[in-house]
């Protein structure tokens, strides 16, 4: 019974000492903040409360980052999707967006042998 009792206490305590190496870089360890942050099920409650500040401000600054970002590359397709009022190019036509239950829909037409099956085998 002692050693059963060893060896979990001994998996544990590895288990233990794996957990804080693997969680300790502090890399790491900003990430899973930000992340917690981020997730609405989490919020603040697992981080300390003096780094909440810090969590937030930097979150702040990489959502106006992502949106400069989409807001130039928004821009630049625009300025490439337009000609310029020289230029005489022909209107090319843009794909129109699909709906979810559009990929549902069945829009190719059916065989008649494949929705009657049997009407091949009909005695005239």
């Amino acid at each position: 019974m002692p050693s059963r009792f060893m060896t979990e206490i001994c998996r544990h305590t590895l288990v233990l000492g794996y957990m804080e190496n693997k969680y300790s870089d502090p890399a790491t360890q900003e990430l899973l903040d930000i992340t917690s942050f981020i997730d609405p099920r989490f919020k603040t409650d697992y981080m300390s409360a003096e780094k909440v500040p810090d969590i937030k401000a930097r979150v702040k600054i990489e959502m106006e980052q992502v949106a400069r970002k989409e807001k130039r590359v928004q821009a630049s397709t625009t300025d490439a999707v337009l000609p310029s009022a020289g230029e005489a190019e022909p209107s090319t036509s843009k794909k129109a967006k699909r709906s979810l239950g559009s990929f549902f829909k069945s829009s190719t037409a059916v065989p008649l042998a494949l929705l009657q099956p049997l009407c091949s085998w009909r005695v005239p």
